[in-house]
């Protein structure tokens, strides 16, 4: 087979403006979650007094972010690429479900406030977020280095909030 018609092939035609549009729509539509979310939650309530292992300003999470959903939006749209292939269809399912969930932490946290629900929320997303990858290096291989810095940051962000649900166990 040639690396045009091979179904694991990493090689894709250039379409910058596609692969713009994705990206801008993953993170259009990240963005709108968590300014609903934000709009939801009392900014007071942010501060917990519960200790974490990193001391992070919530600037840093609205920037981390602003890298993770347009970078999944490329590796969706490499993905979307050769979505007729085997397990096309399966890894775009397995995308809406890890997406779906990564839009719902700020609202469900608003709603149903607490450390526990955030490190529960951080745990679904991070199985969520290794299932994805696997599915999407199976489908177009080369997507799996745009899942990269979700891949890094929910072991962070979940390991952060360890020493505060420890501190709630006593």
């Amino acid at each position: 087979m040639t690396p045009l018609t091979h179904p694991n092939s990493s090689h894709l035609s250039p379409q910058p403006a596609r692969r713009a549009a994705f990206a801008a729509g993953v993170l259009g539509l990240g963005l709108l979650a968590a300014f609903i979310g934000i709009a939801m939650t009392d900014s007071a309530r942010a501060v917990t007094g519960l200790p974490t292992l990193l001391n992070l300003p919530p600037w840093v999470f609205w920037m981390v972010w602003m890298v993770i959903y347009p970078a999944m939006g490329v590796a969706l749209w490499h993905v979307w690429s050769v979505r007729q292939h085997s397990g096309g269809q399966t890894a775009l399912f397995v995308f809406a479900l890890a997406f779906a969930s990564n839009l719902i932490f700020m609202p469900l946290n608003a709603l149903l406030p607490g450390l526990w629900t955030a490190f529960l929320l951080d745990l679904v997303g991070l199985v969520g977020a290794l299932v994805l990858a696997w599915a999407f290096r199976r489908v177009a291989p080369a997507s799996l280095p745009w899942l990269l810095p979700l891949l890094i940051w929910l072991p962070i962000t979940t390991l952060n909030k360890l020493p505060g649900i420890m501190a709630l166990l006593g």
